[in-house]
């Protein structure tokens, strides 16, 4: 709900979620903008899942396995171009929340829906289990288990506003990194983020870590947990955001 004078061209205007959960509804008024404007909207990151334990036999030999969870997926992204905006309509800009994290063996929660000017992204969807990664713009990275040697897969890439590095460095919607599990004793590493906002997933021991705000990042798988039925949380999903900028 804040004022923006832009007199010359090219211009963009970043709508950023301020609240620590949930949605963040805003008000759009266009005082004067000659012409038309172009939008990309990313919706809410998924929760990253947990983990839990299991076993595997290779020759007759049993071997345990604590697994970390699935990345949330990232924000899913949508680009419309030429949209006539009506000077002095108030617009409501809804910035979707993201995901909250996995817990006890809960699937993520899927992140909320970003609309503005009577379009809308989606969020992406949570992780689950060691395998049930998220889906999104970016795909969430798998647990660490048995058949990777503990280690977590990192999260899939989100992509460009507008399709162009050139309007903004930053990739949107970055699916969440898995989380570490055990191998017969020995401890995988956590999968990175996707790029840019993906979380990584938690290390051996620990929580997933959180996307980032106004990116769409999906939250990172947990880390395993000894002996235990269920792994550590996931990290909660990144809000979404809402870019105009002019149609040139």
């Amino acid at each position: 709900n804040s004022s923006y004078t832009v007199t010359t061209k090219p211009w963009k205007i970043y709508l950023y979620s301020t609240a620590s959960t949930g949605n963040d509804t805003k008000s759009f008024t266009a005082t004067s903008i000659a012409g038309t404007v172009d939008i990309f909207l990313v919706g809410g990151g998924g929760g990253g899942g947990t983990g839990g334990k299991g076993s595997y036999t290779v020759s007759g030999t049993t071997y345990n396995m604590f697994t970390g969870g699935a990345g949330g997926g990232g924000g899913n992204t949508t680009t419309k171009t030429g949209i006539s905006l009506t000077t002095g309509t108030a617009y409501s800009i809804t910035i979707g929340g993201g995901g909250a994290g996995g817990s006890m063996g809960t699937r993520g929660s899927t992140g909320a829906t970003t609309s503005a000017f009577s379009n809308s992204a989606t969020g992406g969807t949570g992780g689950y289990g060691k395998s049930t990664v998220g889906t999104g713009t970016g795909s969430g990275g798998k647990g660490g288990n048995g058949g990777s040697s503990g280690a977590g897969a990192a999260g899939g890439a989100g992509v460009y506003a507008f399709g162009s590095s050139s309007i903004d460095s930053t990739r949107y919607g970055g699916g969440g990194g898995g989380g570490a599990g055990k191998d017969n004793g020995v401890a995988g590493t956590a999968g990175a983020g996707g790029a840019s906002g993906g979380a990584a997933g938690g290390t051996y021991g620990a929580v997933g870590n959180n996307g980032t705000a106004n990116t769409g990042g999906g939250g990172g798988g947990g880390g395993g947990r000894d002996w235990a039925e269920n792994g550590y949380d996931g990290g909660r999903g990144g809000s979404g955001v809402v870019i105009i900028k002019n149609n040139s």
